[in-house]
């Protein structure tokens, strides 16, 4: 069952925002990997990731290489999803057995930066009203938005996805 993907945003590197739509009762039962790192944050549904249950308002990071298994969701799911370069899924014969501690969950309903800006990516934010000094992405995870600004510019919501 495929998901449906629409890009926010991407770099002739291959990094990209994207947000993505799991349909009811999706699942990935193979193991493995990509070649960059994801970010990703849940809007609406629960996706079960490598033995984490992610809900809205719940920021998650896969680092290069960190092996996924067990990736499933009930109901319908969004998530904003970020990858750090093109991404290449590569199958793996075996799980890590540590796996599931390399990959992150932190809340993303508090405003905060979640991450600063780097070559790659933009600075990514959630739930601020200011002005940065670099580009910057903002998703405000109970409004339903993400945003994508240039510097000292401020932040609205512009949007709301269903």
């Amino acid at each position: 069952m495929d998901v449906d993907m629409h890009r926010l945003d991407s770099l002739e590197s291959g990094a990209a925002s994207l947000l993505v739509r799991f349909p009811a009762g999706w699942r990935r039962d193979e193991v493995g990997h990509y070649q960059c790192d994801e970010e990703f944050i849940v809007v609406k549904g629960q996706l079960n990731l490598s033995g984490h249950v992610y809900m809205p308002g719940e920021y998650g990071f896969v680092p290069a290489l960190g092996q996924r298994f067990a990736s499933s969701v009930e109901g319908e799911t969004w998530a904003v999803a970020w990858f750090n370069s093109r991404p290449k899924w590569i199958l793996d014969e075996v799980v890590d057995p540590k796996a599931h501690e390399k990959t992150l969950k932190n809340s993303a309903q508090a405003p905060r930066v979640l991450r600063e800006a780097t070559s790659e990516m933009p600075l990514l934010v959630v739930g601020v009203d200011s002005r940065f000094s670099d580009e910057v992405e903002v998703v405000d995870v109970e409004g339903a938005t993400w945003n994508l600004d240039a510097p000292s510019a401020t932040m609205v919501n512009r949007g709301r996805w269903q």
